[in-house]
């Protein structure tokens, strides 16, 4: 009984060995990459400080989904895996996600969390507790803002296997923050879908984009705000898209860009009602005030690509990345 005993133990000693080995090489050798996310609820008395991390791929919409989590949605616990494309200063984004393991290229290997749907999916990677010092857990919520306030989001740093398992290795700031506010509501009973037909029935937005970094930065904004595009949340019984198309082939030039010295503000006012912002589902073209009043849709600030802006002046400022606004509604209401 006693030998029992001591195999058990000695095999529990040799897996955590193992798993503290594969962490230390993945962190070494494995592909860095960065993940933007949003902490929250930074402290548990338990377990000393943390940060628990909610990733922009922790929740995935129907337009990123392949294999057939569409057609069949997965229950809890079944393996996934998140493609990713890298942009720049090796910031990474969904490119789709899987229940089929991708044959080659950079991915994720998560698990299906809670519920799963046809429209939406909550995925875990492993990732989602970054431990820090004693006290920093409440000044990394502090810069990281919130909802009323400029959002700076957190970049976290990873390590990723071959296999797509991923190891935390620290974090780093996006060098702009982004604040959203509503300037006006629409009009009507949110209780129903009826309204005032000749009043708008979208909200007016005002986007800050802020320089939080420590050197000259700098925005392209070229035409009709074609530096910002208007996306679908998770949430949406239906699939939407942006209908406007007078941004396609527009090249930027010296005029569109913004520089903004450190701490500067770049303030922006969009009316969502203006065909600007209308959205498409099917052959149908409109406001998304007339479309499912709960779902939710972000503004997306996306720099253009580095042929594009080779030849301008302050091509070597510009800030080459992009960034996503909270979540809103028709209704005018901030996730």
């Amino acid at each position: 009984m006693r030998r029992a005993t001591i195999v058990v133990v000695l095999l529990q000693v040799i897996v955590l060995l193992y798993m503290a080995g594969e962490r230390e090489y993945i962190v070494r050798y494995g592909q860095s990459v960065y993940l933007r996310t949003a902490p929250i609820d930074p402290r548990d008395i338990f377990r000393g400080d943390f940060v628990r991390l909610d990733y922009e791929l922790s929740q995935i919409g129907a337009a990123k989904m392949a294999g057939t989590l569409k057609s069949s949605p997965p229950a809890r616990g079944v393996k996934v895996y998140a493609s990713l494309k890298l942009g720049a200063d090796d910031l990474a984004e969904l490119d789709v996600i899987s229940n089929v393991e991708p044959e080659s290229g950079l991915y994720l290997r998560g698990r299906t969390d809670y519920w799963a749907s046809a429209d939406k999916i909550d995925v875990k990677y492993g990732i989602e507790q970054l431990f820090v010092e004693q006290g920093r857990g409440l000044d990394i919520e502090k810069r990281r803002g919130s909802r009323e306030s400029l959002q700076i989001p957190m970049e976290v740093a990873l390590g990723v296997s071959a296999s797509g398992t991923a190891v935390i290795k620290g974090f780093r700031w996006s060098k702009v923050g982004m604040q959203l506010a509503i300037l006006r509501r629409p009009p009507r009973d949110i209780s129903t879908n009826d309204g005032q037909q000749d009043e708008p029935r979208s909200p007016k937005l005002q986007l800050i984009m802020k320089n939080v970094s420590d050197e000259v930065l700098a925005l392209v904004d070229s035409g009709d705000h074609c530096g910002f595009e208007i996306v679908s949340g998770v949430r949406q019984n239906h699939e939407y898209s942006a209908a406007y198309k007078g941004c396609s082939g527009i090249a930027p030039v010296d005029s569109d860009v913004v520089e903004l010295a450190p701490d500067q503000e770049y303030s922006v006012e969009f009316d969502m009602s203006d065909v600007r912002w209308h959205v498409q589902s099917g052959d149908l073209v409109q406001e998304i005030g007339k479309f499912d009043n709960w779902g939710t849709y972000r503004i997306v600030y996306r720099a253009p690509d580095v042929v594009s802006v080779a030849d301008l002046k302050a091509n070597h400022r510009i800030w080459m990345g992009y960034l996503p606004s909270r979540a809103f509604t028709a209704l005018g209401r901030v996730d």
